[in-house]
């Protein structure tokens, strides 16, 4: 029955060290940039110390309670305290930013990716209206100029961006037909035009999706990693957007987005605790009871008690030996 109840108490310990793991991992993700790896390691390395640390209490627990704590394996407490210490400012970080930072994070991302699909709705906007609009000039220029044929001003700008008409068409104004003309001029830019969607449609807008994605589902594992090229990939979108603006044929205007690139210090506790709050005894509670259960191995760990003279000890000692 003895061993059941040990073999229990080192089941419930170890459940406790493994949501003291978890927990010290997803707290080290955001300190570490979302360095799985290297945050892994580290909570590791912690709960392993822990677990010889109180197998050693367990060990040393009848020479602790003899010397009143006055004795060399009391530093096995010592270090038990320090990695108290660290999970609690693990575990405090941790909830700071699960409870008060959650909700700010999630619309920060969601304001930042809702400018990026601004940027690629500007440019099919734009780019609908401008070849709606180059059609149409076109379309008048060369109706204009098969009127007046002898026109220099409309030749050179039929000729030049952004109609580049073959010279040998302008030099028989009278047997172009205009609507083969107008289309035959605006399809390399209609297609071009086509192309730069496709893209966006397919990269950024794709990519934007996912990103939405893992903030809305609060994806851990990826957040960081998001949340810290968040400002990046605006600013990179805003750059290819503004190359194909620049590309278009009439209306070359470039996007005016200004975007605040300043954003929550989650790999600095101190930093983000002025911003933020975090809630001390909701941390130290959850802390103390984590270590608590970790410490059962040690709190059930039976010793014996000596009590009476120094001839009843001995006494019960030989009768001990004798029973044997």
């Amino acid at each position: 029955m003895k061993q059941k109840d040990f073999l229990f108490v080192d089941i419930v310990s170890s459940i406790f060290m493994i949501l003291l793991l978890f927990s010290n991992f997803f707290s080290l993700n955001y300190l570490t940039h979302g360095s799985i790896a290297v945050s892994l390691i580290i909570s590791i390395i912690i709960v392993v110390c822990c677990f010889f640390v109180v197998d050693l209490l367990k060990k040393n627990k009848e020479l602790l309670y003899k010397n009143k704590m006055m004795h060399f394996s009391s530093i096995f407490v010592l270090m038990f305290l320090g990695l108290f210490a660290i999970s609690f400012y693990l575990m405090k970080h941790l909830i700071n930013v699960e409870f008060n930072c959650k909700d700010e994070i999630k619309k920060e991302a969601e304001y930042k990716l809702s400018q990026v699909d601004s940027l690629v709705n500007l440019y099919k906007n734009q780019s609908k209206t401008d070849l709606e609009n180059l059609e149409a000039n076109l379309k008048t220029k060369l109706i204009g100029f098969r009127k007046s044929p002898k026109s220099t001003e409309l030749y050179n700008e039929l000729k030049n961006a952004p109609f580049y008409i073959d010279e040998a068409i302008l030099s028989n104004p009278n047997n172009m037909i205009i609507d083969d003309v107008t289309s035959s001029a605006i399809s390399p830019i209609s297609l071009k035009i086509a192309n730069n969607i496709k893209n966006l449609d397919t990269t950024i807008t794709l990519n934007t999706d996912k990103q939405r994605d893992i903030f809305v589902n609060w994806k851990r594992m990826s957040l960081i990693s998001a949340y810290d090229e968040l400002n990046s990939y605006v600013a990179t979108t805003q750059n290819t957007v503004d190359v194909m603006l620049r590309q278009l044929p009439i209306n070359k205007q470039t996007s005016s987005l200004n975007l605040d690139n300043s954003k929550l210090p989650l790999d600095s506790p101190s930093l983000l605790s002025k911003k933020f709050e975090p809630n001390f005894w909701v941390s130290f509670i959850t802390i103390i009871i984590v270590h608590s259960f970790i410490l059962i191995p040690f709190f059930t760990k039976e010793i014996i008690i000596y009590t009476g003279s120094k001839e009843s000890i001995n006494l019960n000692e030989e009768r001990g030996s004798k029973e044997l």
